[in-house]
C-alpha cells in the first residue's frame, strides 16, 4: 500500500478566473473559480451577466419579434443598470407597444420606473409606474400591482385606484352622472336629482371624459351598451 495513501491531497493555490475540474478524466466539468473578495465576486456575477444579457439580446435582434425584444431590452437593462439600464428599460417598453404582450409591457414599465425613482428622478417616474399598475390591475396581476403601488408611493405619489381609464378608473360619483348623462339627461337635470351645482355636475365628466378617452356626450351610450351585451 502506499505511503501516503488515505491523505488528504495538498491544497493548491489557483489564480482567480482560472477554471478548476469537478470531476477527472475525459467528463471533467470546468467551473470558474470565484474571487476570495466578496466585493470582487459581486462585480464579477455583474459582468457576467451583463455579457450574458447583451449576448441574447444580440441573438433576439436578429429575428426582431417585439415580445421576444423587449423581454430582451429588460433583461439588459437590469443587468446592466445606470443610465444605459435606463435607456435599454425604455427601448423595451417602446419595443412591447408594437405587441399584445400586455402584462411584459407592464413588467417594463415597473422596471423603468423604479430605475427612474432609484436615479432620483422621482417625477418622471410616475408616469411609467401609474401606466404599470394600470396595466398590471387589467390583468389580474395582483403581486406586480402591489409592487408597483409601493415604488409610486416611493416617489412621493399617492394612487387612490389602480386603473387610470375605462369605466373602472371613474370614481363612485362619476360613474352614477355619466350612466345618467349617458341615459339622456341634462346637466341641469343629474344637478337637479343628486342635489348639486352645475359646476359639480360639469367637472365629474369633464374628468370622465378624459379617464373614457372620449370627447362627446353621445360617446358614452357605446362603454354602457357593451356592459348590457
Amino acid at each position: 500500500m502506499p505511503a501516503d495513501a488515505g491523505r488528504a491531497s495538498p491544497q493548491v493555490d489557483r489564480p482567480a478566473g482560472r477554471c478548476s475540474g469537478l470531476a477527472g478524466g475525459a467528463d471533467a466539468i470546468l467551473v470558474p473559480e470565484l474571487p476570495a473578495d466578496p466585493g470582487r465576486i459581486v462585480a464579477y456575477l455583474r459582468e457576467r451577466a451583463r455579457d450574458m444579457a447583451e449576448a441574447e439580446l444580440a441573438d433576439v435582434k436578429l429575428f426582431g419579434a417585439p415580445r421576444a425584444l423587449g423581454i430582451a431590452l429588460r433583461v439588459a437593462g437590469l443587468a446592466n443598470g445606470g443610465n444605459k439600464g435606463i435607456e435599454l428599460l425604455g427601448d423595451s417598453v417602446a419595443s412591447l407597444r408594437n405587441s399584445p404582450a400586455v402584462l411584459e409591457r407592464a413588467h417594463s414599465l415597473a422596471e423603468l420606473g423604479a430605475a427612474l425613482r432609484r436615479d432620483g428622478c422621482r417625477s418622471a417616474a410616475r408616469e411609467p409606474l401609474a401606466e404599470a399598475l394600470d396595466l398590471a390591475a387589467r390583468c389580474g396581476a395582483r403581486p406586480l400591482a402591489a409592487r408597483v403601488r409601493e415604488e409610486l408611493k416611493a416617489t412621493g405619489a399617492r394612487p387612490r385606484r389602480e386603473w387610470r381609464t375605462g369605466l373602472e378608473a371613474l370614481s363612485p360619483r362619476e360613474l352614477r352622472v355619466v350612466q345618467m348623462a349617458a341615459e339622456g339627461r341634462t346637466n341641469r337635470e343629474i344637478a337637479y336629482e343628486l342635489y348639486v351645482k352645475l359646476k359639480t355636475i360639469e367637472g365629474h365628466l369633464a374628468r370622465a371624459y378624459t379617464k373614457l378617452g372620449i370627447e362627446r356626450r353621445h360617446q358614452l351610450s357605446k362603454f354602457f351598451d357593451a356592459r348590457k351585451n
